[in-house]
């Protein structure tokens, strides 16, 4: 009976697997450009996880720091872009260049710091590497807002839209409460 209900247990969530993968599929297919879009995102979840895997292997608070800020901005960037594929042009250079050449200086810090040999060129190399994560993650911070820019703007003309219309039908002015008393 055990051994039964085990069964049953495992071709259900066998079943519940293969839904999910269908859905996933069905999902991209269904977009404009989907398959490019898939792609893209699917690169971008592995720069993440190769950045998260050296931030977990890096004890040192300070480059930790800059590692999540890059995590998180670039994810943001990701989810951004997945919700709004017509800005995946926006983004070629930045997977193209950018994020290689990031990863490889993260790569590179993680394998200085897991040799030990603390030679004052590595050390050197090491600062020169954390000062480019600042300068990297302020430019990947603008390629958000950057990507962000119509929706900002979009959002800024409704609020005085909304604002001017509400002030011309005398709803937000407080006269309204004080003819109440």
């Amino acid at each position: 009976y055990n051994t039964y209900n085990q069964y049953l247990e495992t071709m259900q969530n066998a079943r519940a697997q293969q839904e999910a993968e269908k859905r996933e599929r069905e999902k991209w297919a269904n977009r404009e450009g989907g398959a490019a879009l898939k792609e893209t995102i699917d690169e971008g979840r592995n720069y993440i996880k190769t950045i998260k895997a050296a931030n977990d292997a890096l004890p040192e608070e300070e480059i930790s720091e800059k590692l999540e800020q890059l995590e998180q901005v670039t994810t943001k960037i990701f989810d951004y872009v997945e919700l709004h594929p017509e800005k995946l042009p926006g983004i070629r250079k930045f997977m193209s260049y950018y994020m290689p050449i990031t990863l490889k200086l993260v790569t590179a810090y993680q394998r200085f710091d897991q040799h030990g040999t603390n030679t004052s060129e590595i050390e050197d190399t090491k600062l020169e590497i954390k000062g480019t994560l600042d300068t990297i993650n302020k430019a990947y911070q603008n390629l958000l807002k950057k990507l962000m820019q119509a929706d900002i703007l979009d959002v800024s003309s409704d609020i005085s839209a909304l604002e001017t219309i509400l002030a011309q039908e005398g709803l937000t002015e407080d006269e309204i409460t004080d003819k109440r008393r």
